[in-house]
């Protein structure tokens, strides 16, 4: 037992080293890059030696990732070029971007920001910002806006608050396809689907699973909390951990599409 543990603490302390060292490279390279003139930079970009997704990481300076990508994307396709001299560049925090909400980023868009209201909400008033490009839009819903006020203000509750994910699932009967239907409703048998979905993000809970069958299709709405994300990609690897545990009780199962159009991202629906 002893010598058991000693072989695993020096395997450890050799992967920590080995990580060390791995990381030092890294610097040491990245350093070498940074170094470099922007020409041999986007040299090295035109002959495959370093892709543009990772240049705010390489170069550390994502300022200098954006105007170089911006020249790679006019020399590549010569029919963006016009645009780009056109599209800002200055001025963007792009270090909050990077890895965040935006991948290959070449600039931003400046869209005029009005307000309309104020808004008249639960006995408290505030003013809406909006941004947009389509005229009168703004003036429209301070007309609205003015109207809720006047007519005693509006009040607001949260009756349910989830995201779903419905994948479409293929049985090889009608009768396999109501089996697993049945299978899913057992208190159980639920929970040990949650456990499933759960494991997967700290945030993610599923709730209830809602199940349509159309002859041997099954369709599927996983309605799960999700935090403070809107967490549709949260939602998505959860419903795929699901699927792996109903698969092990349905080995003909397949999964023929993580979205079968009857969950409730961006389009109309009904409970």
């Amino acid at each position: 037992m002893l010598r058991s543990e000693a072989k695993e603490h020096h395997q450890h302390a050799a992967d920590i080293d080995e990580r060390k060292l791995k990381e030092e490279k890294e610097k040491q390279q990245q350093a070498i890059l940074q170094a470099k003139p922007d020409k041999e930079i986007i040299k090295m970009i035109e002959d495959g030696q370093l892709p543009t997704h990772s240049l705010e990481k390489q170069l550390a300076d994502p300022l200098r990732a954006v105007k170089i990508r911006r020249h790679v994307v006019s020399a590549t396709d010569p029919r963006l070029a016009n645009g780009i001299k056109t599209l800002p560049v200055e001025g963007m925090d792009y270090a909050s971007v990077y890895g965040a909400c935006a991948e290959n980023v070449i600039g931003f868009i400046q869209i005029p920001v009005g307000t309309a209201g104020p808004l008249l909400m639960d006995g408290e008033q505030c003013l809406v910002p909006m941004a947009t490009t389509e005229g009168a839009l703004i003036a429209s819903t301070h007309r609205g806006l003015k109207a809720i006020a006047q007519s005693g203000g509006a009040h607001c509750s949260v009756i349910k608050d989830g995201m779903t994910r419905a994948p479409l699932l293929k049985l090889p009967s009608v009768k396999m396809a109501v089996d697993l239907k049945n299978w899913i409703e057992q208190p159980d048998n639920f929970y040990q689907i949650a456990a499933a979905f759960n494991s997967t993000s700290r945030f993610a809970r599923l709730h209830n699973i809602k199940i349509a069958i159309s002859g041997r299709y099954v369709y599927l709405r996983f309605k799960s909390s999700t935090g403070d994300a809107m967490g549709m990609n949260m939602v998505s690897k959860g419903v795929e951990k699901a699927l792996e545990v109903m698969q092990d009780y349905f080995p003909d199962l397949q999964a023929l599409s993580l979205s079968g159009n009857y969950c409730t991202d961006k389009k109309t629906f009904c409970y």
